[in-house]
């Protein structure tokens, strides 16, 4: 958010709004991905896992769970093929 900011105050608009699009589409995908693999649960939990993804906690949360093996059972993926998709899904949102 700091370095948009600067590029808009620098004058650099197109640049930080290119930065900001592909911000928002990784988020817009993380949340399609979330709403596909909750999708038989509680709104809760989707909502749960929604804010996850909106405060940009994914990453953390993902490495969390694959280290402690924390069951879910109402995940449709298991949480190694979770990050593991989540850390592609960036790398392409970024390439």
């Amino acid at each position: 958010i700091y370095i948009i900011a600067k590029y808009y105050s620098d004058g650099l608009n197109g640049k930080a709004k290119a930065m900001l699009g592909m911000i928002l589409t990784n988020t817009l995908i993380h949340l399609i991905v979330v709403q596909g693999e909750y999708q038989k649960s509680s709104w809760k939990t989707k909502l749960k896992e929604s804010l996850i993804c909106i405060f940009f906690l994914r990453p953390a949360v993902d490495a969390y769970r694959v280290s402690v093996d924390k069951e879910d059972d109402e995940a449709a993926v298991d949480n190694l093929g979770t990050m593991i998709g989540n850390k592609c899904i960036e790398v392409r949102a970024l390439s």
